[in-house]
C-alpha cells in the first residue's frame, strides 16, 4: 500500500508528491489490506464517522499504554515490509 496498488474501479491509494502513499485509502478494496493488519476492531475505529476516536481513550494515540504502542510499532513494521 506504501507505493501503490492495482485496484478495481473507483478504489484508489492516493498517492503523495514523494511518490508514497499520503494515507487516504478510498473505497474497501483500498484500505481492506490495513485492516487486516491491523486488525479490524482497531483500524476502524474512525471509519464509521470519519473523525478521530477520542470516545476511546485508551486506544488514541495520545493515551495508549506502552504495551499498545508496542504492539502498534509491530503492526507498522510487518506493514512496511
Amino acid at each position: 500500500v506504501l507505493t501503490g496498488a492495482v485496484l478495481p474501479a473507483g478504489a484508489e491509494v492516493v498517492m503523495a508528491e514523494d511518490g508514497l502513499a499520503s494515507g487516504e485509502l478510498r473505497e474497501p478494496a483500498a484500505f481492506g489490506p490495513v485492516l487486516a493488519l491491523a486488525g479490524k476492531a482497531r483500524a476502524s475505529l474512525g471509519l464509521s464517522t470519519g473523525g478521530e476516536p477520542h470516545a476511546i481513550r485508551n486506544r488514541c494515540c495520545q493515551h495508549r499504554s506502552p504495551t499498545l504502542a508496542a504492539s502498534d510499532t509491530l503492526r507498522l513494521g510487518r506493514a512496511i515490509k
